[in-house]
């Protein structure tokens, strides 16, 4: 009896699998269109393959445009300075561990190559570990990932993400940037919160930029300054998800859709606001990161977490420029499921 008790419970199992792989869901349909018409959405807005969204507003024009921002010949690192302490990463992930193959100290016991002496390193870091982009497949709702892609399809545990990685940036990964410091603007070292909120509106982006003499521009990468990355560098504790920050909430998708940003970023962990609004969170239909469903997975707009942009606010300060060129090509990697980036502004 147990024999065939098992049997039948395998048997169920097997069914249940193959209906939810290849042929796809119940009905046949891989990525029924049950997303709400109301939700802002450019899948299939550039063709059934693609992978970058709203990074193809980052045009050939687009990018010599940008180049045309130099004026200085002057590299500033945006990318924070991933240590193997307590950095500021999402609960669960961690820094960097390095172990180094060689140091100097060991070519003073033994030199089996004469004079000739060298060190190097293996390093461990999770891929969104330090500064890094979101692929636009990083975050779904239900079933389908940007684009309609079925995401048993498209992410495997042995081969990585398939379709939608962050390798598919690196063509489009030089445009113009603009920096909305909202710490140096509302005078503060940190922004905890605008008006008793934590929604970074729209309206306040505007207003920012106007007063910064910047313009946003189709294809431009929006960088958000809040303090919270010089904040939570060195804290004796972690950010925890008990902690919010400032960031972008709903409202901000039919701005970025009439402006055409291409790609952005912020100096904190999720780049929108956090906690979000119960309105938000109620909007997409998610427990938490409905901006993460509705500008990243919907819009196909990419997203850049971790940044440091505090160097980049104090050059700004003094020489009054918020517009650059803005390279951030990812590390490339098998199949990436997260690109690390290193992102530099040009001026």
């Amino acid at each position: 009896m147990k024999y065939w008790r098992g049997l039948l419970v395998a048997l169920i199992a097997v069914s249940f699998i193959a209906g939810f792989s290849g042929s796809g869901l119940a009905g046949g349909k891989p990525c029924p269109d049950d997303r709400p018409t109301k939700w802002i959405s450019n899948w299939g807005k550039w063709g059934p393959d693609d992978e970058v969204g709203t990074l193809n507003y980052i045009t050939p024009e687009v990018m010599k445009n940008a180049a045309k921002l130099i004026k200085q010949g002057k590299v500033i690192p945006l990318g924070m300075n991933a240590t193997p302490k307590v950095s500021p990463v999402w609960p669960g992930r961690h820094g960097l561990i390095r172990n180094m193959h060689s140091d100097g100290a060991d070519f003073l016991v033994a030199r089996p190559f004469g004079n000739l002496a060298y060190t190097d390193s293996t390093i461990m870091i999770e891929d969104h570990g330090a500064t890094h982009l979101d692929p636009l497949v990083h975050v779904w709702w239900g079933n389908c990932t940007y684009n309609g892609y079925y995401a048993p399809e498209i992410i495997s545990q042995t081969k990585g993400v398939i379709k939608g990685g962050t390798n598919a940036y690196i063509p489009r990964s030089f445009t113009k940037g603009v920096l909305i410091d909202v710490a140096k603007y509302l005078g503060v070292d940190f922004v905890e919160k605008i008006d008793g909120s934590n929604v970074l509106t729209p309206k306040l982006i505007d207003k920012i930029a106007k007063a910064e003499g910047a313009k946003i521009t189709p294809g431009t990468a929006l960088l958000i300054r809040t303090g919270w990355m010089k904040k939570w560098t060195g804290a004796k504790k972690p950010w925890a998800m008990g902690d919010s920050h400032v960031g972008i909430s709903c409202g901000i998708e039919k701005w970025l859709d009439k402006k055409k940003v291409a790609m952005i970023g912020a100096d904190n962990v999720a780049i929108e606001a956090f906690p979000a609004t119960k309105e938000c969170n109620d909007y997409y239909k998610v427990a938490f990161g409905p901006l993460h469903i509705g500008v990243l997975s919907m819009m196909g707009t990419p997203m850049m977490e971790l940044m440091d942009l505090d160097e980049l606010s104090a050059d700004s300060a003094k020489d009054g420029v918020y517009e650059f060129a803005f390279s951030f090509a990812p590390f490339r990697y098998y199949n990436a499921s997260g690109g690390l980036s290193s992102p530099t502004a040009i001026k």
